[in-house]
């Protein structure tokens, strides 16, 4: 915690550059700006990695940036909304909202201590994913889609399930 605050201070006081958190901000900014130029359906895959190298070789960006920008925006939001727009971050929110309310609503009308805590596992792995997404790309892997899906199906089918009387 006392690193992030130095960086950050750092970064936002004085301008100095180095360490991760800098490095993220950098790419969170010119993701962002990109993102600006095609809001709707974003640049997809390929083109956002070689606009990030453009920024890099421009001088937009350092080189080191560029390139560990180049493949994801290090944040799952920001990523959809650069790679595939403003309908694309739409869907990723709704993939992480609709198991978080199903979950919710289980929490909120389980009396059977099962179900309350499946519900609660399943909401878990909602909230972890999304965390982590906030300085990662935990769904721009195959493993991470696969992960997600296989827990929410887990704990959403077994939570959902109809209960038999006791």
């Amino acid at each position: 915690i006392t690193q992030f605050v130095t960086e950050v201070k750092d970064y936002f006081g004085s301008g100095h550059l180095e360490g991760s958190i800098s490095i993220r901000f950098d790419i969170w900014r010119a993701a962002f700006a990109l993102f600006l130029e095609k809001p709707l359906l974003g640049w997809g895959e390929v083109a956002y990695g070689e606009q990030m190298l453009k920024a890099g070789e421009q001088g937009l960006l350092s080189p080191l940036v560029a390139s560990l920008g180049s493949s994801h925006a290090h944040n799952q939001i920001l990523d959809a909304l650069v790679k595939r727009g403003v309908i694309g971050a739409t869907v990723l929110i709704v993939v992480y909202l609709v198991p978080m309310f199903l979950f919710l609503r289980c929490l909120l009308r389980g009396h059977n201590v099962d179900v309350l805590t499946l519900a609660a596992a399943g909401l878990t792995i909602v909230v972890i994913t999304l965390i982590y997404g906030l300085a990662h790309n935990p769904l721009g892997s195959h493993s991470g889609v696969v992960m997600y899906a296989f827990w929410i199906a887990i704990f959403g089918g077994l939570a959902l399930r109809p209960q038999e009387a006791d």
